[in-house]
């Protein structure tokens, strides 16, 4: 099958904090673009691009390794797969009954906190008849920390001063209805316990 061009396309996804960026090869890009919207409906299509395979029934494969224009500080870069290849067999079985996924090279991209607000990665295909070079092009999201704590209560405290002023107030409300209990202080305080006027730890001291 010498001769036959070929196309491959990348496409991305969100992964919480990462970006999962996916590069994958049919015969026809209508296919490509048929499975990705059936299996990857959120996922957004980056870029297509065509190239003929130079070795027959051989592969190409994606390099991480070149020089770069760009600087990339803070960024992460990394295949979830190596040596990040795709073969042309698998490239020309996609379709058939025991192939129904095109292959495939996934891509995790991460930027820190202090990384370069752009991102463009240059990822040159090896082994193509004419020279072919993806970009991985990302931006760093920034994450609203104060999103992440709002409506986050402080730690419940208990207000000594303001329980005591709670319990007098019911004891003189409650005057005539104490004297004629026979209970000892402890029974006393557990009746206000229950009636949430007091917190366990005054109720412990009573």
């Amino acid at each position: 099958m010498k001769g036959v061009t070929y196309a491959g396309m990348v496409y991305y996804e969100e992964k919480g904090a990462k970006d999962l960026f996916t590069f994958t090869a049919a015969k026809k890009l209508d296919a490509l673009i048929e499975f990705i919207k059936k299996e990857y409906p959120q996922a957004k299509r980056e870029l297509n691009v065509y190239f003929r395979i130079a070795s027959p029934y051989g592969f190409i494969e994606l390099k991480f390794d070149a020089p770069q224009d760009e600087p990339f500080t803070g960024w992460s870069i990394k295949p979830r797969m190596t040596p990040c290849k795709v073969y042309q067999d698998d490239i020309n079985n996609f379709g058939d009954k025991d192939y129904p996924l095109p292959p495939s090279c996934p891509i995790s991209v991460y930027g820190s906190p202090d990384a370069v607000p752009t991102l463009n990665y240059s990822v040159p295909l090896e082994g193509v008849v004419r020279p072919v070079t993806l970009v991985i092009q990302a931006s760093l999201r920034t994450t609203n920390t104060a999103s992440s704590t709002r409506g986050a209560s402080p730690p419940a405290t208990v207000n000594l001063d303001r329980a005591k002023k709670i319990i007098n107030d019911v004891l003189v409300s409650h005057y005539a209805d104490l004297n004629s209990l026979k209970t000892s202080l402890s029974d006393l305080a557990s009746q206000l316990y229950a009636a949430h006027l007091i917190s366990d730890e005054v109720r412990e001291t009573c």
